[in-house]
């Protein structure tokens, strides 16, 4: 018998952008209109700032108002899919990660209060809603919709090529017909964010098994062969003294400022803040220490975490190597039986489990060789016996 899964999809594409956190200023303008007009249903906004980064997912009307100038895109787009679950249903991320990793599709995951989001390659959604569909048998329409919106989408793009077909042909009959007039050269000039994506230097990977995983600041960066798992054995996740706080706010009116100096003032140390914008459906998540900022009773249905971060083992390393990480861990810990949160950004991805749980689900993934290390990277040790269940643990699939 098949797992039920609801899983839905999300119109339109995702652009994945990095930030540094000195052009922050210069994106307000962009920022801004999110956090003070009212949501829209097809909003897709998730905005991820830890010490190290500063990460963006922005659907394609969103991620117009952008200025690709103070921004590091993602030349891959993305589409976003909803995995939600009953009660009956265990693990469905962990699982969801296992498949796409042995089809070598790479994936993000972002945990909302209500549903689980996971982002694939635009070019393989076809292909992940299908296996997704064998393994968890979802509605059996999803498959005509997206190929619907697919329709759509090709025919909004030929409009377009004829609308500026049609621009082009004007601007010949207007020019003079001296042959000797000196025409501007736009060999090189970028037209629109799309192109400017393009010719960045990102765009040079359009195999994400070699795509450059940590976009250097240095222009001189060269990207690396193809990484997997397998190149680097044994994952490391770190697990972060600090609880994080997982809630979602009565209305937004009232924590508007709160937001704000969050996104734009500078990050202390142990810095973890993530705003989440989906569909009208808004979940906050943040260190300790950062949700005393918050008005008193302005937020709701507050839940203590403890994180843990997957490290790289390489400045460059793939998507899809983030992926089959990510598997490595949501496994033991789906079988062990503990509820997990996922965030993914664009250099890192985080596993949360609830506070009072921490020390079981470290001792499952000990047991299944996955490596835990604290924050000054010292790893830790099983202090108690493997409990029967984890020693006869069997395979969930």
């Amino acid at each position: 018998m098949q797992d039920l899964v609801n899983i839905g999809a999300v119109p339109g594409s995702i652009t994945l952008l990095k930030v540094r956190r000195e052009d922050m200023n210069r994106l307000s303008p962009a920022i801004l209109p999110l956090l003070l007009y009212p949501r829209k249903s097809s909003r897709f906004f998730i905005f991820i700032e830890t010490d190290s980064e500063i990460s963006l997912f922005l659907d394609q009307q969103t991620s117009q108002n952008f200025s690709y100038k103070y921004v590091r895109p993602c030349s891959t787009k993305w589409r976003a899919l909803s995995i939600g679950t009953g009660a009956s249903v265990q693990g469905a991320i962990a699982q969801v990660s296992s498949l796409l990793s042995a089809l070598g599709v790479p994936m993000f995951v972002v945990s909302t209060f209500d549903l689980d989001y996971i982002l694939v390659p635009e070019d393989s959604l076809t292909r992940t809603v299908s296996v997704l569909m064998k393994k968890f048998s979802p509605d059996s329409s999803l498959l005509q919709q997206l190929q619907q919106q697919h329709l759509q989408q090709q025919q909004q793009l030929q409009q377009q090529q004829q609308q500026h077909l049609q621009q082009l042909q004007q601007l010949q009959l207007q020019q003079p017909l001296d042959s000797h007039t000196e025409q501007p050269d736009t060999t090189n000039t970028v037209q629109n964010p799309t192109d400017l994506a393009e010719h960045s230097e990102l765009s040079d990977h359009s195999d994400l098994a070699d795509y450059d995983h940590s976009i250097a600041d240095s222009e001189s960066s060269t990207p690396l062969g193809s990484c997997t798992v397998d190149d680097y054995p044994g994952n490391k996740f770190a697990l972060h003294t600090e609880k994080v706080i997982l809630t979602r706010p009565r209305d937004l009116d009232s924590i508007t400022q709160a937001l704000l100096r969050m996104m734009f003032y500078p990050t202390k140390p142990n810095w973890f803040f993530c705003y989440v914008d989906i569909a009208e459906e808004i979940s906050v998540y943040m260190s300790e220490t950062l949700y005393n900022n918050f008005p008193h009773r302005s937020m709701c249905e507050s839940s203590e975490w403890r994180v843990l971060q997957w490290l790289n083992k390489s400045s460059k390393v793939s998507f899809l190597s983030e992926t089959k990480a990510l598997s490595e861990a949501s496994v033991p810990l789906a079988i062990a039986g503990f509820d997990v949160l996922y965030l993914s950004s664009f250099t890192s991805s985080y596993l949360m489990v609830q506070t009072e749980k921490i020390s079981g689900a470290v001792t499952a993934l000990l047991h299944s060789h996955v490596n835990v290390v604290n924050e000054s990277r010292q790893p830790l040790v099983v202090e108690e016996p493997v409990e029967d269940e984890l020693a006869t643990l069997g395979n969930i699939y």
